[in-house]
């Protein structure tokens, strides 16, 4: 898939609070039709990104952007949804592509973060 075939609408939107399992979570979730592995959950209080998460052979496509947008879309068309911020916990490779997309970035909490990609 192409950066320019990824479409924010593409992602499903799975809000925290409702009475389904999946939406029994403190978490907002954004998730990828057909990948499991693509995903991006956030706090429903706080908005602080639990995970974002792509699959290894969807790495580098801009599927963490557009799931990001499609997050940030949720929260500005729904009062109930806060949007999603940065966390301080942050692997390497989460550490770039938070700094490449933007957004309030709190410093990087080395001690707790995984170091594995760097």
């Amino acid at each position: 898939m192409s950066h320019a075939a990824l479409s924010p609408e593409q992602f499903h939107f799975i809000q925290a609070g409702g009475s389904t399992p999946e939406q029994l979570s403190s978490y907002h979730q954004i998730r990828h039709p057909e990948e499991r592995k693509t995903m991006m959950a956030w706090h429903k209080d706080t908005g602080k990104i639990f995970t974002i998460e792509t699959a290894e052979h969807q790495r580098r496509q801009g599927m963490a952007t557009a799931m990001w947008n499609r997050a940030h879309q949720e929260a500005g068309r729904n009062p109930d949804v806060v949007a999603p911020v940065h966390s301080e916990i942050r692997s390497g490779m989460g550490d770039k592509w938070a700094h490449a997309v933007g957004g309030v970035l709190p410093e990087r909490d080395l001690e707790r973060s995984y170091r594995g990609d760097e």
